[in-house]
């Protein structure tokens, strides 16, 4: 529990130093518009799939790695990955 929450908090501030609260106005529009919609996907996953996407491909570490840390199987945590990669590519 504790490490999904560090995980989320994680998240958040990748996302404040990406896109601060009151972005400047010479930033790309375009850009704004996608991270908004990256933020808004991420909302729809499950906290486990997050976590799991989170873990991994932000902060580099190993299914292995990451499945001990979250008290779960490699398997399920590729599958949690998975499904996050999914409900993104379609959101």
């Amino acid at each position: 529990m504790t490490t999904r929450r560090l995980a989320t908090d994680r998240f958040r501030q990748l996302r404040r130093r990406i896109l601060p609260v009151h972005p400047p106005s010479t930033l790309d529009q375009g850009l704004q518009a996608r991270w908004l919609d990256v933020c808004a996907a991420m909302a729809h996953l499950s906290t486990l799939e997050r976590t799991a996407l989170v873990m991994t491909a932000l902060e580099g570490a190993s299914y292995d790695e990451a499945a001990v840390v979250l008290g779960t199987t490699a398997g399920a945590l590729r599958a949690a990955v998975s499904r996050a990669r999914t409900k993104l590519e379609t959101a």
